[in-house]
């Protein structure tokens, strides 16, 4: 909620460094308080899995490569981009031959056996491409077409947080009371209404308080949608296994955020 006007003050006062140098000195007094006040839990002794690990990383980080350059290069009308996502895809078929035929892989394929994280993680990557990708062309909206300072457009940005930290507040009390599946349901309605409402509303003219109004009901969609899905997800997991699986729903998380914001960024290139 206050990031966005933190990160516009910062931005309009010193440098667009500071919205990064700002998380240092908070991630030295986690990692302080983390080894004062976090008790050790018990350790399972296993192999840790290079090669599993590699062809991940490998899958991953071509695959970022090719959304990141892909605008640049004209998409697949480029060799170099045939070249990186032929790699992202040979990756990814090491990994799942080698995760489902190795006796210790790097993701255990016994997460993928409970059905409710397998639906939450499908949904969390479908959802983030398409969410998540208006955080991210709202702010250059605001800037470079509407001619708002940095300050003013981290100041619109807030809503959006308020928004989403009143609907997981909401959420949290209501997951056990109201069938899951509604609430998923009636988030994603009211994000997409609020996408609706931008898409016929937003013009040049834009009023800063009809934007306030859109991010804050964009905001109570996302939280409504997150944190019941997160909590769909990871309800039936077990204790060992909630570690791993956290680190793969906020993997597919970003992978669909990253697909969204470039197919988003792309389609607008193409119709500008």
């Amino acid at each position: 909620m206050l990031a966005p006007v933190l990160g516009g003050w910062l931005t309009d006062n010193y440098s667009w460094r500071w919205v990064f140098y700002i998380n240092v000195p908070f991630g030295i007094l986690a990692a302080l308080l983390i080894v004062a006040y976090l008790r050790e839990t018990s350790r399972r002794r296993s192999s840790f899995d290079f090669f599993g690990f590699a062809a991940l990383s490998l899958a991953v980080g071509a695959l970022q490569i090719v959304l990141d350059r892909g605008s640049l290069k004209d998409w697949f009308g480029s060799t170099e981009i045939w070249i990186e996502a032929s790699v992202a895809l040979l990756g990814l078929y090491w990994f799942l031959v080698h995760t489902w035929t190795t006796r210790e892989p790097f993701v255990s394929p016994k997460l993928f056996r409970d059905r409710n994280f397998t639906v939450g993680n499908m949904l969390m990557l479908v959802i983030s491409m398409v969410l998540f990708a208006t955080l991210a062309l709202l702010p250059p909206l605001m800037e470079n077409v509407l001619g708002y300072p940095v300050l003013t457009a981290g100041i619109a940005m807030a809503p959006r947080g308020a928004g989403s930290f009143l609907a997981m507040f909401l959420g949290g009390r209501l997951i056990g009371r109201v069938d899951s599946r509604v609430l998923i349901a009636v988030g994603l309605a009211i994000a997409a209404g609020s996408l609706w409402s931008m898409a016929n509303d937003f013009s040049l003219q834009i009023p800063q308080m009809l934007i306030w109004g859109e991010t804050f009901v964009q905001g109570l969609g996302i939280g409504l949608t997150y944190v019941t899905i997160t909590t769909v997800a990871f309800g039936t997991l077990g204790r060992h296994e909630r570690s791993e699986g956290t680190s793969i729903f906020n993997l597919l998380r970003n992978v669909g955020s990253s697909i969204g914001i470039a197919g988003t960024s792309a389609l607008l290139t193409y119709n500008t």
